[in-house]
Order: structure tokens, then C-alpha cells, then sequence
């Protein structure tokens, strides 16, 4: 049950503060907020971030990712919180990753009409620095539900990224071999 796990974190906070900002609590806030995505309890799962950063938890990518996901399940007001959750994660200085941005892409699409939002994602993603991996595109087409012209454009540009990370790779695999 939800109310022991509750109890027992607060217990282990009270012996030991520095036990709460562990890993394995990070983990199991991030198993807990994917257990409500799968339910479709985003409110709960949004509600979880609060409750553990009661507990002193610092906040972290991975669940904060995982909130973002749960919100698909609330149409365009999902959409709304989803992005507000981002920008708090930029408020609060927590670093995003693709994951983050994959979990908002899918969102925008569940919402649906937020192609546009979805296509400057991958603007964002590159001005953080951020590369997007074969799910960002393929997240981004869906969301997009592009003509056959905007959807090649798009697998030209993934085409495009992938070739340069195998060259790099390569570049990397020749300058440790010299």
C-alpha cells in the first residue's frame, strides 16, 4: 500500500535525511509515477513529485520525465501541465534529456493540433544541447501528422543527424586507434 511506503520514507528520513536523496528513492518515485501514467492518474502522478520533495528529495530528471508522460492522458489541459512541467524543471535548474522532451512530444500528440509545438521541441533540444534520438522523429512525425512532403523532409533531417553520429563515432574509433 501507498500509505506504507509513505510511512517507512518518512521513518528512514527521520533516522537518516541524507537516506531520502538516494538513488533507490529517486527510482522508486520514478516506478511510481510510471505506475499512475499506465492507470491514467496524471493528477496523482503529478502529485507525487510534491509529496517527495516534501520529503527533501531534490528533484531529478527521471521523474520529473516520467510526469510528463502521464500527463498525455489529460488531452489539451495535459498538454498544458506537461509544459509547465518543463519550464519548472528549467526553473529549478533540473537537467533535461531526450527522454524529457520524447515524453512531451507524445503528449503533444495525444493532445492532438500540436504538431507545431512538437517540430520546436526540436529547436529547444538542439539550443540545450540536447540530441534527438529515432523516437524524438518518430514521436514528432506522429504528433505532426504530416503530408508525405513534411514527413520526408523530417526523415531526411533524422537521416542527416544519425549519418554525423556515425561519423563521429567513427572519427573517435580512428583517433584512438592513431
Amino acid at each position: 500500500s501507498s500509505r506504507l511506503i509513505w510511512a517507512d520514507l518518512g521513518r528512514s528520513r527521520q533516522q537518516d535525511p541524507r537516506r531520502a536523496s538516494q538513488p533507490l528513492v529517486v527510482r522508486a518515485l520514478t516506478a511510481a509515477i510510471a505506475a499512475c501514467d499506465k492507470s491514467a492518474q496524471t493528477a496523482h502522478a503529478i502529485g507525487l513529485l510534491d509529496r517527495f520533495r516534501a520529503l527533501g528529495v531534490p528533484p531529478s530528471t527521471e521523474p520529473f520525465s516520467a510526469a510528463i508522460c502521464a500527463c498525455r492522458h489529460g488531452g489539451e489541459g495535459g498538454a498544458a501541465t506537461a509544459s509547465g512541467l518543463l519550464a519548472t524543471m528549467r526553473r529549478l535548474r533540473v537537467a533535461r534529456s531526450a527522454w524529457t522532451f520524447n515524453a512531451l512530444v507524445e503528449v503533444y500528440s495525444a493532445a492532438g493540433g500540436r504538431g507545431r509545438d512538437a517540430m520546436a521541441l526540436l529547436e529547444t533540444m538542439a539550443a540545450e544541447g540536447i540530441e534527438p534520438d529515432e523516437v524524438t522523429y518518430t514521436s514528432v512525425l506522429k504528433a505532426c501528422r504530416p503530408t508525405r512532403a513534411e514527413a520526408a523532409s523530417l526523415f531526411e533531417t533524422a537521416r542527416a543527424a544519425a549519418n554525423q553520429r556515425a561519423a563521429a563515432t567513427a572519427r573517435a574509433a580512428e583517433a584512438e586507434g592513431a
